[in-house]
């Protein structure tokens, strides 16, 4: 049976005109549950409540809140349920207001087809939920959709409609049913006609569409601009259009949901297939959520069961020790009553035995002090030899260690002293030939200067000479133009093989030194740059003068131009060839030059290489040598191992023989606790004889109460005789 005791109320999550929903915690499992609580004043209000319970406990299906139980506590119904841990699709709704979000397309389908399941579940059973509304529709933790509340559904008999008073929320009613409420606002209440009125499937299937229309646009279809949602509106006006993402086929589907004409609206038919796949997918779901809230549980039992039987331990401890102390306090009774009684006589006995065992233990004492005090000394001596070799051992271990390590850094430094003194000497080698590259750049560089001086002398001395042939030139002119013609033609012919031969000479001393600065050029790489255009400089001015003179004599030997100017065309082609040979002769050096760089590559590359090789056996050799220390040392520690083992085991034995020394100690005091106890019973039996005898003489002196002097005289004799007996029974004991 269900009791109230059993569970924990931890929050309210809501309240209603029917009942209030509060989250509660199983004690016993942990298990997280809902139960709805209901006041019950009359039988109409129990009715209710168990026609609710009955509906969810013989429809049962995945897209339904499931039932657990239910039991009557006073004047309050109780029925509990599964706990859904999302909460209700109105706090989804409004978290996405919050957020300015979206609906994605795929939960939606999934939220719609979940709906419909469970929708379909009810009416294949002729039951109407009449209260469709986002907050009666509940999440689970993986979105699986489970309707609630069935407070209002009821049973449809035989037809497809049911007449009752109104049930649900107003704005979630069909134009049907408002038709027969006053004209008035409606805002979020609960209030409903108190005459019956027919209600049928198909308005379920407007409240649903409503539903996913406001998980569409996150407001009411039929709500205005400050969004209230009026009677006249539903009845009379077209829902708001939905946003152009929808999908055509949802949107015409929503739209025959909001009908008005409930004749149509769409009923949930579905074909095999699609419920098979949908079936499949929430029942792998729902495997995957079972499994794990299989292996929570199992956690949970597992800890719980520990603690149990724990707690069983403990309280079988605790028995244990009572029953223990309580057969220890009778017996301490009884033992108490017997010692009462027999104190008087054993008096003398006990003090005698009493002297004994102490003088005994005494000397036991004193012997088991010596045997410690001989065992303690034999194992100091023991530990003390132990750890001498130990230390000994430690000792030699360590300067092996530091010997081993010398040698390895002697070795390391022999190593580093090869390396340096190879590297010393590839320095020296390269310094020596980066200075006879240097001496020899700066001796070629200072023949190229020598080279140019006596070049600009020459370019000099011969500018000089040529001023001074113009000038005799130009007196020569003025004395041959007062002579006559004869001498001028004369004079014409000589100025003219002159000015060929001063020609030919200048171009060939301008093709040497042209030769001479681009050979230099080929050889000194970057500074030829510079050279280059300053032999281009001196060029265009040597071009400059030259075209100065041919103009000058130009204009003396107009006859002879034809002559000069093919001669010149000539020397042109020449000069052409040459630059021509020149540039091939310095391709070739080019590629000579990148030959050797490639080679002078190549061998880095080796060098680098042979680095490499020479650092990775150098790398190799140190594993060697740090695997053979790790060996040494495990080596070591097997052996340090093996030596604690040993002692281990004696110093086990040797707690083994006290152990066994103090077992055979115990069973002696055992055995003097039994005896001890023996003779107890011996004189407790003896005492009984005693007083038996007694009675019997008492017997005797009443028969005998005639003769009295007689009889005082058996006293005696019977006085006497007990007493013997008593002191021979002392003896025997002692």
């Amino acid at each position: 049976m269900l009791k109230k005791s059993d569970y924990r109320v931890v929050r309210a999550l809501g309240h209603g005109s029917f009942g209030s929903v509060f989250q509660i915690t199983e004690i016993a499992s942990g298990k997280q549950l809902v139960w709805k609580r209901m006041t019950i004043v009359n039988d109409e209000d129990r009715k209710m409540a168990l026609s609710e319970a009955e509906i969810l406990q013989n429809n049962k299906s995945d897209y339904l809140v499931e039932y657990y139980g239910q039991f009557e506590d006073e004047s309050e119904f109780y029925i509990l349920m599964e706990y859904c841990e999302k909460g209700d699709l109105r706090k989804y709704i409004n978290h996405l207001r919050e957020l300015k979000a979206i609906t994605s397309e795929d939960m939606l389908l999934d939220i719609f087809a979940q709906l419909t399941e469970a929708i379909f579940s009810l009416h294949s059973a002729n039951i109407i939920h009449r209260d469709l509304k986002p907050e009666n529709v509940f999440m689970t933790d993986n979105f699986i959709i489970k309707l609630g509340d069935l407070g209002m559904a009821r049973v449809i008999m035989g037809t497809q409609q049911h007449l009752s008073r109104i049930g649900g929320t107003i704005q979630y009613f069909p134009p049907e049913l408002l038709i027969q409420i006053e004209e008035s606002e409606i805002a979020k209440t609960d209030l409903r006609p108190q005459e019956p009125v027919i209600q049928t499937k198909q308005c379920d299937m407007f409240s649903l569409g409503v539903i996913i229309y406001e998980l569409i646009t996150l407001k009411h279809p039929f709500a205005d601009q400050n969004g209230e949602v009026l009677r006249t509106n539903i009845i009379k006006c077209k829902p708001n259009p939905l946003p152009n993402n929808t999908p055509e086929s949802l949107k015409q589907l929503i739209m025959q949901l909001l009908c008005k004409d409930p004749t149509q609206r769409p009923s949930i038919q579905k074909n095999k297939k699609e419920k098979h796949q949908k079936k499949n997918k929430i029942k792998n779901q729902k495997k995957k959520n079972k499994k794990e809230k299989n292996q929570k549980k199992n956690k949970k039992e597992k800890h719980q069961k520990n603690k149990k039987e724990k707690h069983q331990k403990k309280n079988k401890k605790e028995k244990n020790k009572k029953n223990k102390k309580e057969k220890q306090q009778k017996k301490n009774k009884v033992k108490n009553q017997q010692k009462k009684n027999n104190n008087e006589k054993h008096q003398k006995k006990n003090k005698k035995e009493k002297h004994q065992k102490l003088n005994k233990e005494e000397k036991n004492q004193k012997k088991n002090k010596k045997e410690k005090h001989q065992k303690k000394n034999q194992k100091e001596k023991q530990q003390k030899k132990k750890n001498n070799k130990g230390k000994h051992q430690k000792k030699n271990k360590k300067e092996k260690q530091q010997k081993n390590k010398k040698e390895k850094h002697q070795k390391k430094k022999k190593k580093e002293k090869n390396q340096k003194n190879k590297n010393g000497k590839q320095q020296k080698k390269n310094k020596v030939k980066n200075q006879k590259k240097n001496n020899n750049k700066e001796k070629h560089q200072k023949k190229e200067e020598e080279e140019e001086k006596k070049e600009d002398e020459k370019k000099e001395e011969e500018e000089k000479k040529e001023k001074k042939k113009d000038h005799k030139d130009k007196k020569e002119d003025k004395d041959k133009k007062e002579d006559k013609d004869k001498k001028d033609k004369h004079h014409k012919e000589k100025g003219k093989d002159e000015s060929s031969e001063e020609d030919k000479k200048g171009q060939v001393q301008h093709d040497k030194n042209k030769e001479k600065k681009e050979h230099h050029k080929e050889k000194d790489g970057k500074g030829e740059e510079k050279k280059e255009e300053k032999d281009k400089d001196e060029h265009h001015k040597d071009k400059k003068k030259e075209e100065k003179k041919k103009d000058k004599k130009h204009e003396d030997d107009k006859d002879k131009g034809k002559k000069d100017h093919h001669k010149k065309e000539e020397d042109k082609k020449d000069h052409h060839k040459k630059d021509e040979d020149k540039k091939d002769h310095h391709k070739k050096e080019e590629g000579e030059k990148k030959v050797e760089t490639e080679k002078k590559e190549d061998k880095k590359e080796d060098k680098k290489e042979d680095k490499k090789e020479h650092h990775k056996k150098d790398e190799e050799k140190k594993e060697e040598e740090k695997k053979k220390d790790h060996s040494k040392k495990e080596e070591e520690k097997k052996d340090e191992k093996k030596k604690d083992h040993k002692d281990k085991k004696e110093d086990k034995k040797e707690e083994e023989k006290k152990d066994h020394s103090k077992k055979d100690e115990k069973k002696d005091h055992k055995d003097k606790k039994d005896k001890d106890e023996k003779k107890e019973e011996g004189e407790k039996k003896d005492d009984k004889k005693d007083h038996h005898k007694k009675d019997e003489k008492k017997e005797k002196e009443d028969k005998k109460g005639k003769k009295k002097e007689k009889g005082d005289d058996s006293d005696k004799g019977e006085e006497k005789s007990p007493n013997v007996v008593q002191a021979q029974d002392i003896k025997g004991d002692a």
